[in-house]
């Protein structure tokens, strides 16, 4: 989501049809107006939208690439590698499960931690609000039992250090 890795507010989507959606899409009579491809594509073909577009988002979208541009598209992967490497150290450092336990399937923006004995995702999300972070805690039936550390947008190595110190406090009680 545009949210995350962009770190923009929440409600914009980014999506690319290949011609083969496009071609197929003039087949369906009933395609709907609000998400339409062809809509789409003849509007792009004249720079504009089909509907009103949330255009504050827009704006930080703008901010957003300039930084990443200025920053540079590969300077910011390697920002998130490491800031994965250094959370999953963390991790081993405290003896914490990470799900995804191959590190060659692990994601370099986000990591989804099994909370330790006697805690649950959402008390640890709770405890870390007062040391000024705020984390999420898994999805769905995983709700309780883990917690999320996000390593992506506009994140640093010393803001992940400062947060992965106050987990540890929250976790040491």
């Amino acid at each position: 989501g545009s949210q995350k890795s962009f770190a923009l507010p929440p409600g914009l989507a980014f999506g690319v049809a290949q011609q083969s959606v496009l071609d197929r899409a003039k087949s369906k009579k009933d395609r709907g107006i609000y998400f339409d491809f062809l809509e789409f594509e003849r509007n792009i073909l004249k720079n504009q939208t089909p509907n009103t577009p949330a255009v504050s988002l827009l704006y930080a979208l703008k901010v957003q690439v300039d930084r990443m541009e200025e920053e540079g598209i590969d300077a910011r992967l390697a920002r998130h590698r490491e800031m994965a490497a250094r959370t999953w150290a963390w991790c081993d450092e405290l003896g914490l499960e990470i799900l995804v336990r191959n590190p060659e399937f692990r994601s370099p923006t986000v990591t989804c931690v099994r909370c330790p004995d006697g805690f649950t995702g959402p008390q640890v999300g709770t405890a870390v609000k007062k040391y000024g972070f705020q984390i999420a805690t898994g999805y769905g039936r995983m709700k309780d039992e883990t917690f999320r550390i996000g390593h992506m947008g506009d994140h640093t190595i010393d803001r992940l250090e400062e947060l992965l110190a106050a987990l540890k406090k929250v976790l040491k009680r």
